[in-house]
């Protein structure tokens, strides 16, 4: 999901939205099952997709580690070009 939509539950969520889930999902695909260098990087790479903020007052949320992805780049370098320069165009998008 989007950051937004992670971070606003009420929100009806928009293309933009599922274009950055399209991103993370591709993001997501690529550090589980491709080659890479740096792979102590991969771990904390991984946690962004794993997270869960419970409040009492307004529910479930996440995003918090995406936007920080998103704001800082990937640390992690594709062995395979293609794969690395789409994922750094995308990124620079959004």
């Amino acid at each position: 999901m989007s950051v937004f939509l992670l971070q606003n539950n009420h929100h009806v969520h928009q293309i933009l939205d599922d274009w950055e889930s399209a991103f993370h999902v591709l993001t997501w695909s690529a550090l589980c099952y491709t080659v890479y260098s740096h792979q102590d990087d991969v771990g904390p790479q991984m946690k962004p997709y794993d997270e869960v903020d419970v409040h009492r007052d307004r529910g479930v949320e996440g995003g918090r580690l995406k936007r920080d992805m998103i704001q800082n780049g990937l640390k992690v370098i594709f062995h395979l070009p293609a794969l690395h320069k789409l994922i750094n165009d995308l990124h620079i998008f959004f």
